[in-house]
């Protein structure tokens, strides 16, 4: 998933234009700017997400050649003020000050030895490289980073789930499904709990023989989530995805009752946190969908029937098939 672009993680073209980026200077990779950005790191690491963005001083540096640089977003190296390198050329402060301009790719003229053959690594890896400006600790120079960082990330999330809301109001749950695989580039289904298919893009329901595993997988992490937050110890109301098999599962939740899935197939080495940070607000927005069948009641109907017919058959209920009759009769 390194090179797939969710709609919500900020680009390096939208970090530069943080005041925290202010002074920054492209020295290689212009044009790869409209790259996504999954974290910020100050140390490279085999644990380092796919799209990490480094910054930290040269010296961090040291040692790295291009594959350990490959998987990077960029590289944002500091300097000290007057160890950047000859000025931008003319006009850049005016470019700088229009926004939303991107800063300017600086000369390579007046640098020494460790950048110039940082540049060529990041040239080999194809990794942008920009130079900021700075005083004092790297450390809290590249928290700054971090925070402009996050401060995108929650505007993006926001107009992330604004559009899959309108979506799923105005266009119906099938646009949404096909809204969402297109982004993932990932089959994507839409079922109820009781896994009628309400939507999919080239992919099928969840099959049988996991059905009753992923019910109760569901229905122990929804309340486990419920007595963190009952206990104080969590203000989450987010419900973590599960995996099955290769299907990756956020449920759709009306208050604490699941009514749904929304499910993406993964492959072995998805980063599957990206992906179901994305699957979370497309079950936000199904919801409203669902709310509406609710008050129809032609899937809630038809789910209530099949949980009596099995209750009075005999047939033993699975905890998630029990909590949902109590919440739809209010047996004790």
């Amino acid at each position: 998933m390194s090179n797939a672009h969710f709609a919500y993680q900020p680009t390096l073209r939208q970090l530069l234009h943080a005041e925290a980026l202010g002074e920054a200077q492209i020295f290689y990779g212009e044009e790869s700017l409209d790259r996504t950005v999954t974290q910020v790191v100050s140390f490279l690491s085999p644990a380092s997400r796919a799209g990490s963005l480094f910054v930290n001083r040269q010296e961090a540096l040291q040692g790295k050649e291009a594959g350990d640089l490959k998987d990077l977003a960029g590289v944002i190296l500091i300097r000290p003020f007057g160890e950047v390198g000859s000025p931008p050329a003319p006009g850049a402060e005016l470019l700088r000050s229009a926004a939303p301009a991107t800063p300017v790719l600086a000369p390579a003229l007046g640098l020494d030895a460790l950048l110039k053959r940082l540049i060529a690594v990041c040239t080999e890896a194809e990794v942008p490289l920009i130079v900021l400006p700075g005083f004092g600790d790297p450390g809290q120079i590249a928290d700054e980073v971090r925070l402009a960082f996050l401060r995108q990330l929650k505007l993006n999330n926001t107009t992330l789930h604004a559009d899959l809301l309108t979506i799923a109001i105005e266009e119906g749950l099938e646009e949404l499904v096909e809204t969402v695989s297109n982004y993932l580039n990932r089959p994507v289904v839409l079922e109820t709990a009781e896994y009628q298919l309400l939507a999919s893009k080239n992919m099928g329901g969840t099959p049988a023989s996991q059905q009753r595993a992923l019910s109760e997988e569901i229905f122990k992490t929804v309340r486990r989530v419920a007595k963190l937050r009952e206990k104080g110890e969590t203000t989450d109301v987010c419900v973590p995805a599960v995996k099955v098999g290769r299907r990756l599962v956020v449920p759709v939740l009306l208050g604490d009752a699941v009514v749904g899935y929304i499910s993406s197939m993964v492959r072995s080495n998805d980063d599957t946190d990206a992906i179901a940070e994305f699957l979370r607000p497309a079950a936000l927005a199904a919801m409203v969908d669902f709310n509406q069948r609710r008050k129809d009641s032609s899937i809630f109907a038809a789910t209530q029937k099949s949980l009596l017919k099995d209750l009075l058959s005999g047939h033993t209920l699975s905890a998630s098939d029990q909590e949902r009759l109590d919440q739809h009769y209010g047996f004790d």
